[in-house]
């Protein structure tokens, strides 16, 4: 909603473009006419020039606004920017001034950017993590090295190939004819930008608008490094036009990128992405064996040994990523598992667990009354249920009720002896199993339980011995039937095995079922 003067015309609402897309619009015009005009043209490098020194301003003026915690990364990539744009002002140099400039000085500039390049990429890259998190509730450390290993596939796979596609071509040529060594570096120092950046890319998790154009300029360049390399071993097809498009690509994006870095990070998505990442590791990790399946014919030895070196380790890191993605996915399977056997609220052991732990110790020991020692095989049940329960919820409220009731787990749990169960039975009601204690032993654990109870509550409790051959729900009915009796003969009492011979004073006679049952919360 948007309000007016008096007398003013309504504006209306729209959406408005983001600041990007004009950079984008901008930045792009003289980029096209670069790229169309060709390389022959005296209107291309002009275009081109222009386009790469108005995308290092674009980037520098970002990072002077950009708040303290981010202006390091992208600072750096500024400086990539400012590097490279001085190297393409010294390619075009003869074009623009007429005057020569070596092609072993512009190299340099080319190569010493991506120095800052992957530093920057690194700083961002790391707050990304920071700022998103683990996937799946990873712990941190889990998690980065799984980043790694994956990034690691990619790479020696990559690597792999340009070592088979361009360096073994590039030191053939220079022993041959004198060709320049640095024409093997670009590809090297991809690898290295794709390596950073594939160490901050996970499906599903929330990442800054800002990765999607930094990862389509580091793709653009990438592309454009090998089509020239490749160019360059071949020496048949001019790609000046093409390779000349990418890197002006790579310098609008980039600045696109600088653009978002101010952006807030969007909440990730439902979906974990987890298929996306696998066939992009398993891609990867393949790549060396299907060029050495499909050129097999045409290779030198030491290319395939180099291929078959890569695809080597691919499979194996492969492997190594199975068994930590086996090994997570049974930690996630034992913590579904514990979640399906606890009591969100309390923490307690749920019904479920105490029919998992009932079944498993009767079917080992049935257990025997007759035994005179009045241990091992005894075992006693007891039900406990928070008096006027839904009272203290009214008045206090049900966050003090919640409260109460993760009060009572814990000091019930440590006042509990070693072996007894203690689980949450629903609502105010908790369930007791109590192994190996004679009939006087298992009533002082459970008023040991009524005397600590929090916030001045009272308890009922209708504690009986487990008989030889009861199942286990006719024990309960018997121990319900004792709470029952408890609430009806005026609450906070147990009643059942180890009771006084005399009834308390003041205790009244149990009316009905069905009456006891309307009283007691």
């Amino acid at each position: 909603m948007t309000s007016t003067a008096p007398g003013a015309a309504p504006v209306a609402a729209g959406r408005v473009t983001p600041r990007w897309w004009r950079c984008v619009v901008v930045l792009t015009l003289p980029a096209v006419v670069a790229t169309i005009a060709g390389p022959g043209s005296p209107v291309a490098p002009v275009a081109y020039v222009v386009t790469v020194l108005a995308s290092a301003l674009v980037i520098t003026a970002v990072v002077i606004r950009l708040p303290a915690g981010r202006r390091a990364a992208w600072g750096w990539i500024a400086g990539a920017q400012w590097l490279w744009a001085a190297g393409d002002v010294l390619s075009l140099a003869p074009v623009l001034t007429g005057q020569v400039v070596t092609e072993s000085l512009t190299t340099a500039a080319y190569l010493l950017g991506y120095l800052p390049a992957v530093t920057g990429v690194v700083l961002w890259t790391r707050s990304v993590r920071a700022s998103s998190g683990p996937v799946g509730g990873d712990r941190p450390d889990r998690a980065e090295r799984l980043k790694v290993l994956e990034a690691a596939i990619l790479a020696i796979s990559l690597t792999a190939l340009v070592v088979v596609f361009v360096i073994i071509p590039v030191l053939t040529r220079h022993a041959a004819a004198g060709a320049p060594l640095s024409d093997m570096a670009y590809p090297l120092v991809d690898v290295v930008l794709i390596f950073v950046l594939a160490r901050s890319w996970s499906p599903g998790r929330a990442r800054p608008p800002a990765f999607a154009p930094l990862a389509l300029a580091i793709a653009a360049t990438v592309t454009a490094d090998l089509i020239w390399s490749v160019a360059r071993i071949e020496g048949a097809v001019d790609v000046t036009r093409l390779t000349n498009g990418l890197w002006l690509a790579c310098d609008v994006l980039l600045a696109v990128a600088a653009l978002r870095a101010r952006e807030p990070v969007r909440p990730a998505g439902e979906r974990t992405g987890a298929g996306t990442s696998w066939s992009v590791t398993v891609l990867a990790a393949a790549l060396p064996g299907l060029a050495l399946t499909v050129g097999a014919g045409g290779l030198s030895v030491g290319q395939v040994r180099w291929l078959a070196l890569g695809s080597t380790v691919g499979v194996v890191a492969v492997v190594v990523r199975l068994a930590a993605a086996g090994a997570e996915l049974r930690r996630r399977s034992e913590q579904l598992a514990e979640l399906a056997r606890t009591d969100v609220l309390t923490s307690l052991p749920n019904r479920r667990t105490w029919d998992e732990h009932v079944a498993r110790v009767r079917a080992t020991d049935p257990g025997d009354p007759s035994d005179p020692s009045g241990r091992d095989r005894v075992r006693h049940v007891a039900l406990l249920d928070l008096d006027r329960f839904k009272a203290f919820n009214d008045t206090h409220g049900h966050q003090a009720g919640d409260e109460l009731l993760r009060d009572c787990a814990a000091r019930w749990t440590a006042a509990l002896p070693a072996g007894a169960l203690l689980v949450r039975w629903g609502g105010e009601e908790f369930a007791l199993l109590l192994d190996g204690l004679a009939d006087d032993s298992a009533r002082a654990e459970v008023e040991g339980l009524r005397a600590v109870t929090p916030a001045g509550q009272t308890v009922s409790a209708g504690l009986v011995r487990w008989l030889a051959g009861e199942d286990v729900a006719a024990v309960l009915r018997r121990a319900d039937a004792q709470l029952y009796r408890a609430k009806a003969e005026g609450r906070d009492r147990c009643c059942g095995v180890g009771e006084p011979t005399a009834p308390p004073r003041g205790a009244l006679p149990g009316p009905r079922r069905a009456r006891v049952e309307a009283r007691r919360r």
